[in-house]
């Protein structure tokens, strides 16, 4: 499942990259932090049927995907920022905490 996530990733996820945009330095603003903002991206962008879709896709990747894809992942998106393979496993780890999965 991991390997066909990381070859098409689902709108909803695909969604959540995109709010990797050059504005995002004043989301983590106004959350506080960069972890915070990540962690608010679910419940900000996504609508409670896309979240409850993404519970499974997100345990999927963290369990079976290398820091390092993840990373790909991401620079294969449309965010607009860089991230090292420790710091794209964080990302998908908050999303997954804000989630519950």
């Amino acid at each position: 499942m991991a390997s066909n996530i990381l070859r098409d990733p689902p709108a909803a996820l695909r969604t959540l990259m995109a709010g990797f945009h050059q504005d995002f330095v004043h989301d983590v603003e106004r959350a506080g932090s960069f972890d915070a903002a990540i962690a608010r991206m679910p419940a900000e962008w996504l609508d409670p049927e896309d979240q409850e879709g993404l519970r499974p896709v997100l345990r999927a990747l963290l369990d079976r995907a290398s820091p390092s894809e993840l990373k790909g992942l991401l620079r294969h998106s449309d965010a607009g920022y860089v991230f090292k393979a420790a710091n794209a496993r964080r990302i998908f780890e908050l999303w997954a905490e804000a989630l519950g999965a």
